[in-house]
């Protein structure tokens, strides 16, 4: 949820990592309900990600001889380059300091999954 939103949970690991989000707020509508102030925003966003150092890459190589029907995912012997998701988020913000958030991304490559939702409470950045 805090680095590329929409890729599959742990698809992307390594000792060493860089990644990117580029989001745009934009406030819908400001109104008071029950005595207290209320903000819809909504955030376009792209993110991305990279690999720096690898993972156990012995054991990564060993576990996909051992069960070839996971190899794909385990390790493909290749590099994996930028991993990227693009989406939309929508916040519920109550009087500034309450954020729920629910966020919908999209991997650019299939190999990272078919997309995904996060909710949760605050901004990641």
């Amino acid at each position: 949820m805090n680095t590329v939103r929409g890729v599959l949970q742990n698809r992307i690991l390594g000792r060493g990592y860089a990644w990117a989000n580029f989001e745009c707020r934009v406030r819908i509508v400001d109104f008071n309900f029950i005595k207290q102030m209320w903000r819809i925003t909504v955030n376009p966003f792209v993110d991305m990600g990279v690999v720096t150092r690898n993972y156990r890459l012995a054991e990564q190589k060993a576990a996909a001889e051992k069960y070839p029907e996971y190899a794909s995912v385990l390790y493909s012997g290749s590099k994996s380059g930028v991993h990227a998701s693009a989406g939309m988020g929508a916040k519920l913000i109550m009087n500034q300091n309450f954020i729920l958030s629910v966020e919908w991304g999209m991997p650019f490559d299939k190999r990272d999954g078919k997309s995904g939702v996060n909710i949760g409470l605050n901004y990641i950045f």
